[in-house]
């Protein structure tokens, strides 16, 4: 509990409301073969767009990426919108039930690290590992995360 107060004493004194500002890393989780289907029912853009991340014959699948979204019980429900990279997620309604929102990797999978930009209405929670708060700002937010990288098409997704 000190430690905590500690860090968050810390990030008012430097004046910093994004994690990211403090060296904070979370993990990003793969979506797997069987929940690729529910994965691409959240996914913006065209269809031309959600087919690179399906099994295709002759080339492996994009791997897509999840991360489950909420807000502390009885606050307001908040609007948020997840940027990874150049993609923009559909604006989403989120309150206390989490929800689950596939984006793509914030950089070449390969590389294993990225950042991912929050823009939103209030204070939210992302589910990474850890958790990401997210406060209570206009401003966008930015947060580091990382992922494994698996060799093969077979060997990920499930």
């Amino acid at each position: 509990m000190l430690l905590f107060a500690g860090l968050t004493l810390y990030r008012l004194a430097a004046g910093a409301s994004d994690p990211a500002a403090m060296g904070q890393t979370s993990e990003i989780a793969e979506v797997s073969d069987q929940d690729l289907d529910t994965a691409l029912k959240t996914l913006g853009g065209s269809g031309e767009f959600r087919s690179q991340f399906r099994k295709q014959k002759k080339r492996c699948p994009t791997p897509l990426a999840w991360v489950s979204v909420w807000t502390s019980a009885g606050q307001p429900a908040v609007t948020l919108r997840v940027v990874s990279a150049n993609y923009y997620s559909p604006v989403f309604k989120v309150t206390d039930k989490p929800v689950r929102i596939a984006i793509p990797y914030p950089a070449p999978y390969d590389t294993g690290h990225g950042s991912l930009m929050v823009m939103h209405a209030g204070e939210v929670s992302i589910g990474l590992h850890p958790p990401w708060h997210v406060l209570a700002t206009a401003a966008p937010q930015r947060h580091d995360v990382t992922w494994t990288p698996v060799a093969g098409c077979d060997a990920r997704n499930g």
